[in-house]
């Protein structure tokens, strides 16, 4: 999948990007890329946390409620 060009055809205000910096699966440069390439996004790193297990994350789930609150 092609982030960059698959945002350019979505409607949002802020895009959020969380990713682990230590993930096994994708690099987190794959991560910053994307935020430098794509407006109004924001890069939230997160630590230990891995790339399937923060769907569970207490800590993952609180940063995007806050994001979705503001």
């Amino acid at each position: 999948m092609n982030v960059e060009r698959a945002m350019k055809r979505a409607n949002y205000n802020e895009l959020m990007l969380l990713h682990d910096r230590s993930d096994k699966i994708l690099p987190y440069v794959n991560s910053e890329q994307v935020r430098q390439s794509v407006n109004r996004a924001r890069l939230e790193p997160i630590d230990n946390v891995g790339h399937y297990r923060m769907l569970w994350s207490d800590e993952v789930i609180a940063n995007v409620y806050s994001f979705i609150a503001d």
